[in-house]
């Protein structure tokens, strides 16, 4: 007797882990005012990110600086990535990890490739959200093996159930 509930307790759990669908990726909205600090060899430097807005479909994203150049980026997973253009089209290029606090850091360089411009930036203020990747619905995750393997042999998985438990 004792082996039968065992192993129906058994049968039941390993169904309910299954019908549990995959963790999904974790995706970064930047969108807000943003204010970064960086360093260079030449000494510690400020950039304003205004009024950022993200299509969090693509990860693109645009803002203005607190000069009036834009700012344009992309974030993938927790990744970032942007550059700042101004006046002539020479800026810095900003390559770094969103922290799963919603804060960003990593190096930095210029865009011309002078290296004069080596250094880290980091946040200031400003904080990313997390955006869960849009699921494939029912047929995602390893929910789906429950549903497509074990709804349909659900009377088989009764009988032999039922007879071996006996």
């Amino acid at each position: 007797m004792r082996f039968n509930s065992i192993s129906k307790t058994a049968i039941i759990g390993f169904l309910a882990i299954l019908s549990f669908p995959a963790q999904s990726q974790v995706n970064w909205d930047i969108s807000g005012n943003w204010q970064i600090d960086y360093y260079v060899q030449e000494g510690l430097y400020g950039l304003s990110l205004n009024n950022v807005t993200e299509d969090i479909t693509t990860g693109n994203f645009s803002a203005t600086g607190g000069n009036g150049e834009p700012i344009n980026g992309t974030t993938t997973g927790s990744s970032v990535q942007f550059s700042d253009g101004l006046v002539g089209g020479y800026g810095g290029v900003f390559t770094g990890t969103i922290a799963a606090d919603g804060t960003m850091s990593g190096p930095m360089s210029d865009n011309n490739g002078h290296g004069i411009w080596g250094g880290s930036f980091w946040t200031i203020s400003g904080h990313a959200s997390a955006v869960p990747e849009p699921s494939a619905g029912i047929l995602g995750g390893i929910g789906l093996l429950g549903l497509v393997v074990f709804r349909p042999i659900r009377p088989l998985i009764t009988r032999c159930t039922s007879t071996f438990l006996r």
